[in-house]
């Protein structure tokens, strides 16, 4: 024997078909998987049959476990109603499978005496629907509450068993979505629906909705239970638990291949096949082969032979693969790739794949009829019928462990987990070699013995068909290994027939869900993707549509591609994808089908499903809206303004060109109509919005670039012409365009990209006036830079200007190269060089462009509102600077430079004049003068610059620094004496200065004179009304003089005298007088005080002190008596003063009283 195993590795599955089944052949049909990792067997299935005809023979189990909409668990028993669907979630341990499940329950329809209906219910393809009772059924447990109570009607048993639905729910009879609620309250039934699990989920198995509730499957994992009735329990079997059961092999399912290598030889092996083809061929054609969605029961009848030659057709490549899958031994079946054309729908051949050949056969057993072919579907029909009659099926089959990808650690998971179930198997059930194998195929036979057991099996065994001389041709290895699975047929629950897939409406599904393919208008074809849900999963769908939707006589087209034989393709359910990399989570059962052949108009699909049995649901309906067709493209166009000659730009408007781009239809976009119309917009921002021009596409003219160009290659163009505004002098206004293109259809593209297009009166603004005398330059400052500055009033319409520059160099270079010599040597004898620029000035016409360069970053904005520019040059220049300034409009416009006058500019570097020399003498002072006036005379040696003014300054302290030294006066300089060639000027000076008007001399001071001469002005300045002055000489040396009185000083005048007594005969004598003069001998010396005392009449005098006195008074002198000479009163004091130079002034007498 083998291991029973899990069904992710290897599984069977078996499903009981009744006669009223329109497609499927009355039987059990079962259907056999593998991991498609274990490649395929290396023998056929061995199938062995065993039967009961008693439930209460089986061995089952009732661990299970129940919960509500709201995940409450429930506890049997309990009510089901249509709002609180029940999961019966079967209690599986570790390894453990069940294979077979029924739940015994009793619907409200069931528990009450039927009554038959006034009248036939309406027909429709819908389910029935469950509904919300106003009031609840006593016995549902809610959530929070206890157990419930039984029914009034309990069940105690499960009754006789009525196979087919009652004919008043006969579901080929309802037509209508929609059931009015009379019939849904008389609806109150039961529906269980089993589940497995699957890589996407829970997958469905089918769904009973009449009384036996039972399932079987391999794997099933949960119920759902939803309608009216009574749950009491649910009873399941494990595939592992030991059943009264007597097994005989019935039957084998081989590939149609003879046997090699890697598969065991096989008499007439397709024989073998094409007979269970025509054994398990359904009774009417598959929907994918039939016209104008007829109802499966309606569907054209097909016999053995159809089937045969579609099955033939569709698995050709599979059945050619086997040949390098079983006796190619240079790669391991999964290492075995083929290369794969792509083609497009008109059959060319458009690219390649490469795909895995063990992948493309197994992907053939999605179709029943193929998989039937390839030896993993067979009907069985020997079998005696009855209401509790299941039939158990014990499938064996045999392969070689396929060798590891690579090592361990870089081997894909899904190998590793496959590998872990392999080895997992017992001892005895794996690592056989060929003969282990061959004797493992016996003993399954009932047959023993060493020697090629399989050589003595009988014509009524299964594998009679062994061919035994063959054997040797298989492969012999330790890697064999069997597995076995059961499948279970209960003849007394056949599911429900297969519901249609649901399409949901076009607003549920993402945006954007069809899309335009290439084709050239007013072609158009798109992709549309149907989103298909409730599919089950490994289904296979026939799809059509009719188009237009609704229209009279609409063409009814297939989905499903035909192949060179005629026979249509079955489809799979694509995925859908996040990223289109990697598939999301989806519902199982979600996908969608792709209509890449799609017109325009709307569309109505059909989908039906095919279950892996053969049997086929109706077709489920959905309406596409018509396609949105892309707009026109936004047109691309340049516009092009020219303007008028300056002469007739007063009377006459330039002209505007517009050139389209016209797209050919191969660039439109797909799915669009042909352009007809091209609509240009206009917004003149001063007369306003415009009329629209139109252009007809058909007037596009050939692209003048494009004349010898291929047809292919050329393009088109649409010219729109018109005459612009007349604009006022320098004027500029903008004009504003748009386009949009209008198809055949009247549907407008979007709005171009605007184009602003400027148009500009091509006159140039009013000149910039200029000077027609010499201009000079600032002063160069600290940097040897002289900054030339000139500046204007702006006036309207001019908004730049454009400074040009060249120098006296350039000019006379090129009046040099035009052989002017005659203005060379003009220029060579004028005076000065105001004389040299009106020679320039008077020759402009000679001096082409080319002789000036625009300035940059010169332009200056002040704040006066004036506009200028500030040039430096090198003070150093001997030469002129020439300077035009040309007035520009804010579009460009500009005067010829030609006619551009020159602005000639000097730089201001004359020589100042030689340093003069100061002489200065005593003089006695006139009427009017102070009373000391000293004579200066300047005398200057005249040079290059003559002198023109002096400028005369005088200190009593120091004349070092220049600038501290006061101003006395300034003056003009004498005329240059023809003899001697020098300029005298004569100053007196007695004693103010600019600085203090009344200032005067004063006596025994040393004062130093200081003069200076300033040059005359630079050359034409004084003509031009902006005379530059001429630059100061040095300072002469200074010349130093004491002035001093002619006379002694004045006597001192007696102001007071004051006595004091001291005791009894002494008094204190205190004498105040005064000097109308300073008493200051400055540098000479000092003036000296002598005090001298008579005590009586006839004493001599008696000189008390004779000392220094400075300042301007009053003074202060006294004399004190002494114990041995008191001063009486009637004592006589002299007060003499004594200048520097010794001269005493008269006295002063005071007396004591």
């Amino acid at each position: 024997m083998s291991d029973f195993v899990t069904p992710y590795l290897f599984n069977a599955h078996a499903l009981p078909v009744d006669t009223d089944e329109p497609h499927a052949r009355h039987g059990n049909h079962l259907r056999v998987n593998h991991h498609p990792l274990l490649g395929l067997p290396v023998a056929p299935f061995l199938v062995a049959r065993a039967e009961i005809d008693n439930l209460k023979l089986l061995n089952t189990r009732s661990d299970a476990r129940f919960y509500d909409r709201n995940d409450n668990e429930l506890l049997p028993p309990f009510d089901v109603t249509p709002d609180n669907p029940v999961t019966a979630v079967i209690t599986l341990a570790p390894r453990e499978t069940c294979i077979w499940a029924q739940v015994e329950a009793l619907s409200v329809e069931d528990s009450k005496p039927r009554e038959q209906p006034d009248s036939p219910p309406p027909v429709t393809d819908a389910e029935p629907i469950p509904f919300n009772p106003i009031l609840p059924r006593p016995g549902v447990v809610r959530p929070g509450g206890s157990r419930p109570m039984p029914p009034n009607n309990p069940f105690d048993d499960i009754g006789r068993i009525t196979r087919r639905p009652s004919p008043l729910f006969n579901r080929e009879r309802f037509r209508v979505p929609n059931i009015d609620p009379d019939l849904l309250r008389r609806n109150r039934r039961l529906t269980c629906e089993a589940f497995v699990d699957s890589a996407a989920g829970p997958a469905t198995i089918g769904r009973r909705s009449e009384r036996r509730y039972a399932f079987s499957g391999p794997g099933i994992t949960q119920i759902r239970i939803t309608g009216w009735g009574r749950v009491t329990r649910v009873r399941w079997i494990e595939a592992r638990d030991e059943q009264r059961l007597e097994y005989e092999p019935c039957t084998i399912m081989n590939l149609p291949h003879e046997g090699g290598a890697r598969y065991l030889p096989i008499h007439d092996a397709l024989a073998r096949a094409d007979q269970r083809v025509a054994q398990q061929a359904p009774k009417r054609r598959p929907l994918q082969e039939t016209l104008d969605t007829p109802a499966p029961a309606a569907a054209p009848l097909a016999d053995a032979t159809f089937e045969q030659q579609r099955v033939a057709s569709l698995s050709a490549t599979a059945v050619a693969d086997l040949e390098p899958l079983i006796n190619d031994l240079s790669q391991s079946q999964r290492e075995q790739v083929v290369d794969e054309a792509f083609v497009d729908e008109h059959g060319n051949n458009v690219g390649s794949s490469t795909a895995s050949r063990l992948g493309r056969v197994l992907q053939m057993l999605a179709d029943p009829g193929t998989a039937s072919r390839l030896g993993y579907k067979w009907r069985d029909d020997a079998y005696k019928e009855s209401d509790e009659r299941v039939v158990f099926y014990r499938v064996f089959g045999f392969f070689a462990d396929p060798p590891p990808s690579g090592p361990l650690d870089q081997r894909p998971p899904e190998e590793t987990l496959v590998d872990g179930m392999i080895d997992s198997l017992r001892p005895q059930h794996r690592n056989w070699s060929r003969q282990e194998l061959l004797q493992a195929l016996a003993s399954l036979l009932g047959h023993s013995g060493d020697d090629a057991p399989l050589t003595h099996a009988t014509a009524r065994t299964p594998l009679a068909g062994v061919n035994a001389e063959a054997l040797d041709k298989l492969e012999d290895h330790d890697r064999y290994f069997g597995v076995s699975s059961i499948a279970i047929a209960d003849r007394g629950a056949p599911l429900d027939p297969l519901r249609p897939p649901q399409l949901p409406p076009p607003e549920e599904t993402p945006p954007l869900r069809d899309n335009w393919l290439p084709a050239t208008p007013p072609a158009a074809r798109r992709e549309v993707i149907v989103d298909v849900r409730k599919s089950r999963v490994g289904g296979l769908l026939a799809a059509g549509k009719r188009t237009p939707a609704a229209a009279p006589g609409a063409v009814y087209r297939p989905l499903n591609k035909a192949n060179g034989d005629g026979f249509h393709l079955p489809l799979v359910l694509a995925l859908n994808s996040d990223d289109g990399t990697q598939p999301p989570e989806p519902e199982p059962g979600s996908g969608f089908v792709a209509d890449r052949q799609a017109g325009p108009e709307a569309i109505r699909y059909f989908i039906a499903e095919q279950d892996r049995f053969g049997r086929w649901s109706n077709w489920a309906r959905r309406e596409h809206r018509a396609g949105v067709r892309p707009r026109p493209p936004r047109p691309e166009f340049q516009a092009y303004y020219r303007q008028p000659a300056i002469e007739d730009a007063a009377s006459n408007g330039g002209s505007v060109l517009v050139k389209v781009m016209v797209p050919d239809a191969e660039s439109l976009a797909p799915g669009s109509h042909l352009l007809q119309t091209l609509r240009l917009f206009r917004v003149d921002e001063v007369d306003g919005t415009l009329a629209p021009l139109e252009a007809a596409e058909a007037d596009k003219q050939l692209h003048p670039a494009d004349a010898g160009a291929p047809a292919d290659e050329r393009r088109f163009l649409l010219d729109l012409r018109w005459t612009g505004p007349v604009l006022a002098a320098t004027e500029q206004r903008t004009l504003r365009l748009t386009a949009r293109w209008i198809d055949t259809e009247g549907r407008q593209s979007e709005e171009s990209t605007p184009t602003t297009l400027r148009l500009v009166d091509p006159r140039p603004p009013a000149p910039v006036p200029v000077p027609d005398e010499l201009q000079y330059a600032a002063r160069p400052d600290v940097t040897g830079l002289c900054w030339v500055e000139y500046r204007w009033h702006p006036q309207p319409g001019q908004h730049h200007f454009g400074v040009y520059y060249s120098d006296e160099n350039r000019l006379r270079s090129h009046l040099d190269d035009l052989d002017r010599h005659d203005l060379l040597d003009d220029l060579d004898a004028a005076a000065d060089a105001a004389a040299r620029a009106t020679i320039f000035r008077a020759n402009e016409a000679l001096f082409p462009d080319f002789l000036f360069e625009r300035l940059r970053e010169v332009n200056v904005a002040f704040n006066s509102g004036e506009r200028g520019f500030r040039h430096p040059v090198s003070g150093s220049l001997r030469i002129l600077n020439f300077y035009k300034v040309a007035a520009e409009a804010e579009s460009g416009a500009k005067p010829v430079l030609t006619d551009v006058p020159m602005i000639v500019y000097g730089v201001p570097n004359a020589d100042p004049p030689p340093r003069p020399t100061v002489q200065v003498t005593p003089v006695s002072a006139e009427a009017g003068e102070n009373p000391l006036v000293a004579q200066v005379q300047i005398n200057l040696l005249t040079g290059t610059t003559k002198g023109l003014n002096w400028r005369l300054r005088r200190s009593s302290v120091s004349t070092q620094t220049l600038a501290r030294v006061p101003v006395v006066a300034t003056g003009a300089m004498g005329e240059i004496d023809e003899a001697t060639g020098r300029q005298q000027s004569v100053y007196r000076d007695d004693g103010p200065v600019q600085i203090a008007p009344h200032a005067q001399l004063r006596p025994w001071v040393r004062y130093s004179w200081v003069a200076e001469v300033q040059g005359a002005p630079e050359s034409g300045s004084e003509a031009a009304g902006q005379a530059v002055p001429g630059l100061w000489s040095r300072p002469s040396d200074p010349f130093s003089l004491v002035l001093l009185p002619e006379q002694p000083p004045a006597p001192p005048s007696i102001d007071d005298v004051q006595g004091q007594t001291v005791g009894s005969d002494r008094r204190q004598v205190q004498i105040t007088f005064s000097h109308p003069d300073e008493l200051s001998g400055g540098s000479v010396g000092s003036y000296r005080l002598r005090l001298s005392r008579r005590l009586a009449s006839d004493a001599p005098l008696e000189l008390l002190r004779d000392e220094a006195i400075g300042g301007s008074g009053p003074f202060v002198v006294s004399d004190e008596a002494s114990d041995s000479t008191p001063v009486p009163v009637g004592t006589e004091y002299l007060v003499e003063l004594v200048d520097p130079l010794g001269r005493a002034s008269g006295p002063g007498l005071a007396v004591v009283t």
